[in-house]
């Protein structure tokens, strides 16, 4: 009898620990922050391009996407200091212009032909916003729906950011902008573009 009552205190002992242990553990848990781990996560979320948010029809000519992998390539893009649609950023930055149009006209080559003239994105124009010498804003339009000054248009805005030496695609947002005239050069038959300032994100 006595060896069975001593069984008992232990085994009341034993539990009386584990329970108060479980107890700190759920305190402890309850105490920290795992929010900090998803933040940090839905922050590195944004750094990504979003190319299925903008249009991408080749057969319609529309190919927003296309043209943006354009505008950061190697070759013809700003990934090129000596491409024309390099050139023609530098030219509207001594001008203190804070953008240059898809249709801008350039010297030593023809940026239309470059950006207005091939399969894919013919109708598709844009123009880029220069935030700052690491951060651009580029506005994708369709060009047919700017012939009126003042008009709201369809608009998507897509960030380039230069990281370790090289502009890369950020985001992607449908919006809308009003046309307005373009204050530059123009090749081609389209001499409007969008104000940037009036672009807005479509909120769904």
């Amino acid at each position: 009898m006595k060896r069975f009552a001593k069984f008992i205190s232990i085994l009341a002992i034993v539990l009386s620990i584990l329970s108060v242990g479980s107890v700190y553990a759920m305190f402890t848990y309850a105490t920290k922050t795992p929010d900090s781990k998803i933040n940090q996560y839905t922050m590195g979320i944004t750094d990504f391009y979003y190319k299925e948010n903008v249009p991408d029809d080749d057969q319609q000519e529309v190919s927003h996407n296309t043209l943006l992998q354009t505008i950061v390539s190697d070759t013809d893009g700003i990934n090129n200091p000596n491409s024309l649609l390099s050139n023609a950023l530098e030219n509207r930055l001594d001008d203190n212009k804070d953008n240059v149009g898809s249709n801008q006209q350039v010297s030593g080559g023809n940026l239309k032909n470059k950006f207005s003239n091939i399969d894919g994105f013919e109708y598709v124009g844009f123009l880029i916003y220069f935030k700052s010498d690491t951060e651009y804003y580029i506005y994708t339009y369709d060009n047919r729906e700017t012939t009126s000054t003042g008009e709201l248009i369809e608009t998507y805005m897509t960030k380039a950011i230069l990281k370790e030496g090289k502009w890369v695609l950020q985001g992607g947002y449908q919006g809308t902008a009003r046309v307005i005239k373009y204050d530059g050069n123009t090749n081609g038959p389209y001499k409007n573009t969008i104000d940037w300032q009036t672009w807005k994100e479509n909120v769904q």
